[in-house]
């Protein structure tokens, strides 16, 4: 496995993700109410995201590119997760919400799929990189 391919992925994850959270608490701090209609450009944002994260891990490591981008994103999650914690710690935030059971199954419902997104970017980049791309 190439650590490096999985660990830039997952910085560009990680950074995409952090640019999104900052962008959607301006808006939802601009207009409260906006967040019902707000929430579907973070699914896009979500797909692109996984899409990118999991496409630049295959590209890098050239070979094996749909298990590059699927760890690279597993662990853009893992990172995103705690660093989203810490910041929630540093606002004085709750955490009632992660003993919901419904937070952990709209999460998974996001998340595993979106892993798989980031596998398939990561094959296609990994086809399409260094001297593996299809001649013209």
């Amino acid at each position: 496995m190439n650590w490096q391919a999985i660990g830039i992925g997952a910085v560009v994850g990680v950074m995409i993700g952090f640019a999104w959270s900052t962008a959607l608490g301006a808006m939802i701090a601009a207009n409260p109410s906006s967040y019902d209609s707000i929430k579907w450009i973070g699914y896009a944002v979500g797909i692109v995201n996984d899409l990118v994260c999991g496409g630049v891990a295959g590209w890098i490591a050239k070979r094996r590119g749909a298990a590059h981008g699927a760890l690279a994103d597993v662990v853009a999650i893992v990172v995103g997760f705690a660093l989203g914690t810490v910041l929630n710690i540093a606002r004085g935030g709750s955490f009632e919400y992660l003993s919901s059971g419904s937070y952990w199954g709209q999460w998974l419902v996001m998340v595993i799929p979106g892993i798989g997104l980031a596998a398939f970017a990561g094959w296609v980049a990994a086809m399409f990189s260094g001297s593996r791309a299809p001649s013209r």
